[in-house]
């Protein structure tokens, strides 16, 4: 009766980091914040102990199904940290679609600079990381080639440039295992590649020279063009709309309906132009694309020329639509795939140099045919636009 009467109630081997919790009525949300505070205090003193036991806490007690306590990368990173190796082979494999839905429908945990200082610790210890992973006898070669893969996209850039380089990383990996168990994972989340889809639109400013030839030549200058283009692109096929002036002038009279046009007078020649190019690249910035289309050749007095001289007016040539063809040469020297907020969808916005050379002949009605001839036009361009794109895995 006695023993019934002083008996109370005692805790023991009780976990010293749940001791804080047992008493606290805290949400857990602010559990999460605080316990990423106390990870991360500890991981900017490189206390690794302290480090491995609150990750696993937190992981183990805070991490459920409504609630996200740690990103993804979060947690790969601190693996690094940690050198936990295992944590990542193990756990990366089972991402899959089902993962990533209940990832997102999970309450997130308040901004804070986990991340960021996981980055700079990574990075600043990533020779170290290399060679534990190089050494380690528990990693097969396909998972320690994984682990240099996955680590070099914390430690890298944000710059295209660096994604293209793990373009390349991820394909020469996924040749050398084309049966990986991370191969699903490399596809989704490391290795971007985008390939133009659908309609893109652009504009083109230009300047160069025109060269005429044979009859067309006894009678207009060459001269410097200055024009303007707009360009339709369906995938790599490009519509080009072009519109160039020729500074020339008159190298012979000419008569148009009983008015003679003086020689040594400036002429206003206008080439139009309807063509359809393609697309190669023949670099990682190089474009050739052949030029086939449809041109005209338009000449007139200037117009100041005309309020000169009222007879000047009405003078029109118009050669008929003839066949041309050349070859446009570009540096791509800005291509930045995005995401467009507005359209809610991935696009490209590109700006490229290119040089262009065209071969026109130039055919006009019976009245006039003493002009026939042809035409080389060159030009130096600037051309910029935006289109679709779709993911290639």
């Amino acid at each position: 009766m006695l023993l019934s009467l002083l008996q109370m109630k005692v805790f023991s081997q009780t976990d010293s980091i749940e001791i804080p919790d047992f008493y606290s009525q805290q949400p857990v949300s602010e559990k999460i914040t605080h316990y990423r505070s106390l990870l991360l205090d500890n991981i900017i003193a490189d206390n690794k102990t302290k480090a491995k036991e609150l990750f696993y806490y937190i992981l183990q007690k805070l991490d459920d199904n409504h609630y996200l306590a740690l990103y993804p990368d979060e947690k790969w990173l601190v693996s690094y940290f940690l050198r936990d190796f295992g944590m990542i082979t193990s756990e990366i494999t089972l991402i899959d679609s089902l993962y990533v839905s209940k990832l997102n429908n999970k309450v997130r945990p308040a901004e804070d600079q986990l991340y960021r200082i996981l980055l700079q610790k990574v990075d600043q210890n990533k020779e170290n990381i290399i060679d534990e992973i190089k050494a380690s006898t528990l990693l097969s070669g396909e998972d320690q080639d994984f682990l240099f893969l996955l680590l070099q996209t914390y430690t890298v850039e944000n710059a295209q440039d660096n994604q293209e380089i793990l373009n390349r990383k991820s394909d020469k990996f996924l040749t050398e295992y084309p049966k990986s168990k991370y191969s699903g994972y490399i596809r989704n989340y490391i290795r971007y590649e985008y390939a133009q889809k659908g309609f893109s639109w652009g504009c083109e400013l230009y300047s160069g020279a025109v060269i005429f030839g044979n009859k067309t030549s006894e009678y207009l200058s060459d001269g410097a063009t200055f024009g303007a283009g707009i360009l339709w692109g369906i995938y790599k096929f490009q519509i080009n709309t072009r519109a160039v002036f020729v500074f020339s002038k008159l190298k012979n009279d000419i008569t148009y309906n009983n008015v003679i046009w003086h020689k040594d007078e400036r002429a206003q020649a206008m080439i139009g132009e309807l063509s359809l190019g393609y697309l190669f690249y023949a670099g990682k910035k190089i474009i050739v694309s052949p030029v086939l289309g449809l041109g005209w050749l338009l000449v007139n007095p200037y117009e100041n020329d005309k309020k000169k001289n009222p007879d000047l007016e009405d003078i029109e040539i118009d050669s008929y639509a003839s066949p041309l063809f050349g070859i446009d040469l570009g540096w791509e020297f800005y291509h930045k795939n995005y995401f467009n907020y507005n359209f809610n969808k991935n696009m490209f916005a590109f700006y490229s140099l290119n040089v262009r050379y065209v071969f026109q002949p130039v055919s006009f009605p019976n009245k006039y045919n003493y002009l026939n001839g042809f035409v080389h036009s060159i030009s130096l361009s600037l051309k910029f636009g935006f289109g679709g794109v779709r993911r290639v895995y």
